[in-house]
């Protein structure tokens, strides 16, 4: 019989909801009188203001110690700022800012100027932050007149709110550093080993492979590289078409498109060249393919190869499968079970003991005993013969085809032998076989009914004013599928403790949605999360590696939800969006009625978790290693070791130096002016692993870092605009527009123009917009600067701030 159709709804309209965060501003002076008195009270010891009402209306306090707040802030000022214990709102997310009035000018000391650069949530259990080292008290005394002195503290309450707008459907930017890795591996380009594979060879990166594999950095640069002849290795016992596929992998950690006829085999023999060069991540991407492919036919080789690999979760996918009776003997009788029996004879004997046949649900008038019992259809059996005779494992296909002839023969009984119900029950409880469709069509076709939507969770106006900390989530606007209401979940720092870093997404069936109203027990479902940045231009890129699809799952109860705890680590989330505003869309399919499948897999995937991608990774380890490096870099006085490929393919500058029209001026050890040690060094860790490295900005850190977090995004814009690292820069910007004070938006302003950083130039112009901001930036020292080197831009900034 041919297989059975599916029809797939067109998908209707999307949807979005918006999540908006707006920001409200205030200021309060705390003036303190009688300095002198205060310091008497000692260590630990605070003086609280009064009340008072400031940005978004909440109520607040000042607490100050004088001597510190502790032991470790002896030497210091000690300020705090408090969320009132009446004020009516549990959580308050703000960012705030101390400064100390020179008494001079009436306008913040510029040294004095303390901001908590991330964000603050303030509630009933955290109800105060601050800086515990303020200021030292002698330079606080350089302040005092008549034994006074004022505290100005800036606070910035950011609200969330939520809307919905129609969807522009956008193309998500994408980390690049799988592209840039799988165009070095096409051009060839520094290839330094050749491998003889069959009758075709395959030009490679020693120090990519050894990166990547631990067998390769044994060949290559270890105890084995004495087996490297010539500068090639023959490749024996695999087919050059998986070596080319493993390849592929290796530098951009995909797999290559391959013929949905091929997938098996090519997972196959992948699984094996992965096990054989310790490539763990490729391995399981392999187990997770082979485990789709598991049916009768395949189960038996399929559990030989997962036993001789070590691939657990691939054999507890077979055991599973083999589970069903029916299932079983099938396998039993096949040639497959041959070669098991033979190759992993323990297997057979693991087999036995999981896989428990049970014969428990056979009527009476069945004869467990009996190989073939009699299949003769008598109309006062009814219809508990039907599931008898479908869980048995002891009819072959031609007798139970013969066994729903005999169901048709007597149509105008066949209400009484099996019902709709029956057969609903059936397709949960076991796999539909050509025999079961054969019964589904004698009662009435029960067609596929797919139900899809594509919903999008937009949140504008910056990442980190919505970023409220660990198990803290926002919330979409519930949208239909299927009949059913749904709704997004993100938590820009994690559900939970393990997730604490990563942004987690799920996908929840709403609380008050009530699928048994539906006549269905559960609502199966189908989704896959992609994130989009929006780009202000309108020029968004693919960010395919943020894209996550689930396989088919049941929400079995109203309330329930599935996701992904680790959908993508927060760092790479904030360094990939272009401007402020991003998406998270959210595909939904639901399956309204049963599946009916001539051919279908009942193994669950989900016994194997894939690691996230490790390229960035290995190669990170590959830089703090130095193995095979063969270009040396001095900056400042100080050496850095690196790898010409990597390099060339990550920067065309550097491609230009090291292999093209200005490799004449390539010296042994080059020399990096103008740009210091540690920024070079950050600007190498970003070419390896596409991570922009952090600068510690702990309120309570007083090391003496080089630079701070403002400082060092503007010095690597600088280096990324030098050498073409354009998604350097674009995260730069982005690091800087989260950053942005008063203090600094001068600088960028200028630093935007100098690098066509248009996107940054006009965060900066609407930061200036903000009540009180534009004065307190025309005061900072980097305005000043501004007039003599871009002037013409002081005319640009007074008309974008003009009412």
């Amino acid at each position: 019989m041919p297989g059975s159709t599916t029809s797939l709804a067109a998908p209707t309209g999307g949807s979005a909801s918006t999540i908006t965060a707006d920001v409200e501003t205030g200021t309060h002076d705390l003036t303190v009188h009688g300095y002198s008195g205060t310091v008497a009270l000692g260590v630990g010891k605070p003086i609280t203001s009064a009340a008072f009402t400031a940005a978004g209306g909440h109520s607040w306090h000042i607490r100050y110690y004088p001597h510190g707040d502790s032991k470790d802030s002896v030497d210091f000022i000690s300020v705090f700022l408090n969320l009132a214990a009446g004020d009516d709102n549990d959580d308050v997310t703000a960012r705030f800012t101390f400064s100390l009035i020179d008494v001079s000018t009436g306008e913040p000391a510029p040294s004095t100027i303390a901001s908590a650069i991330k964000l603050r949530t303030f509630c009933a259990n955290t109800p105060s932050w601050g800086f515990r080292k303020f200021i030292k008290r002698d330079i606080l005394e350089e302040y005092l007149k008549d034994d006074s002195f004022t505290i100005r503290c800036d606070i910035t309450v950011v609200k969330i709110t939520s809307e919905t707008t129609p969807v522009k459907f956008h193309v998500p930017p994408s980390t690049d550093l799988p592209r840039h890795f799988g165009e070095l591996l096409v051009s060839k380009v520094g290839a330094d080993v050749r491998f003889k594979v069959g009758r075709e060879t395959f030009m490679a990166h020693r120090n990519v492979l050894a990166a990547r594999s631990p067998v390769f950095k044994a060949e290559l640069f270890g105890w084995m590289k004495e087996k490297v002849a010539g500068g090639q290795v023959r490749v024996d016992d695999m087919e050059p078409g998986v070596f080319e596929a493993m390849l592929h992998f290796i530098y951009t950690d995909t797999l290559p498109e391959i013929e949905e006829g091929d997938r098996r085999a090519m997972a196959q023999h992948l699984l094996v060249a992965a096990d054989r060069y310790g490539l763990e991540r490729l391995k399981m991407v392999c187990e997770e393919v082979l485990c789709k492919f598991i049916d009768t036919s395949t189960v038996a080789t399929t559990l030989a190869l997962a036993e001789q690999h070590g691939c657990h979760g691939l054999k507890e996918g077979c055991f599973k499968f083999l589970k069903t009776p029916g299932d079983m003997k099938a396998v039993v009788a096949s040639d497959g079970y041959d070669h098991l029996a033979r190759s992993c004879p323990s297997v057979v004997k693991e087999l036995l003991v999981n896989v428990q046949i049970s014969r428990a649900y056979l009527p009476h008038y069945l004869d467990p005993a009996t190989r073939a019992p009699s299949l003769t259809l008598r109309p006062s059996h009814g219809s508990t013969v039907v599931a008898a005779v479908l869980h048995s494992p002891y009819y072959s296909m031609v007798q139970l085809a013969k066994f729903f002839e005999d169901i048709e023969a007597i149509s105008y009984d066949r209400r009484s032998i099996v019902t709709r119900r029956t057969l609903r029950s059936l397709r949960r409880r076991r796999r539909v076989t050509r025999s079961i469709t054969i019964a589904l069509q004698v009662v009435g076709d029960v067609d596929l009914l797919l139900r899809q939507r594509r919903e999008h969770l937009k949140i504008p106006g910056g990442y980190t004013t919505s970023k409220e900390g660990n198990g803290k989530g926002i919330d979409s606007i519930p949208f239909t599928v299927g009949g059913h209401t749904w709704y997004i979940k993100y938590y820009p720092d994690g559900n939970n403790d393990k997730s604490a870093g990563w942004v987690s997404i799920y996908l929840y069936l709403a609380a008050d949605d009530h699928p048994s109203n539906l006549n269905v027990n559960a609502v199966k479902a189908k989704y896959k999360f992609t994130l989009i940045s929006d780009d202000e231009a309108g020029d968004d890129v693919d960010l395919s590696s943020y894209t996550r699809t689930s396989s088919g799952y049941s929400f079995w109860s109203p309330g329930k939800a599935r996701g992904f705890y680790q959908f993508v680590k927060s760092t790479d989330m904030e360094a990939s969006l272009k401007g402020h505003a991003f998406r998270v869309r959210c595909d939904v399919t639901v399956v309204k009625e049963a599946c009916i499948n001539t051919s279908p897999t009942t193994t669950d995937t989900s016994l194997i978790t894939i690691p996230p991608p490790d390229l960035h990774r290995h190669l990170g380890d590959l830089l703090d290693t130095e193995v095979g490096g063969d270009v040396t870099f001095t900056v400042g006085g100080e050496r850095f070791i690196a790898h010409k490929y990597v390099l060339a393919a990550r920067s065309p500058v550097l491609m230009a130096e090291l292999f093209g029209h200005m490799k004449e001026n390539t010296m042994p050890s080059i020399q990096i002016h103008d740009m210091e040690p540690s920024v070079f060094k950050a600007m190498l860790r970003f070419i390896y692993t596409d991570e922009m490295p952090e600068v510690d900005d702990d309120d309570d850190d007083d090391t003496d870092n080089e630079f701070t977090p403002v400082g060092m995004a503007q010095h690597l814009l600088v280096a990324a605009d030098k050498y073409g690292l354009h998604r350097l820069k674009a995260m730069c910007e982005v690091k800087l527009l989260e950053l942005m004070d008063v203090g600094d938006g001068a600088t960028t302003v200028t630093l935007a123009e100098q690098h066509g950083c248009e996107g940054l130039k006009e965060g900066c112009f609407r930061f200036m917009r903000c009540p009180g901001v534009t004065k307190a930036v025309m005061a900072s020292e980097g305005f000043q600067h501004l007039r003599t080197s871009c002037p013409f831009l002081i005319e640009e900034m007074l008309a974008k701030l003009a009412p």
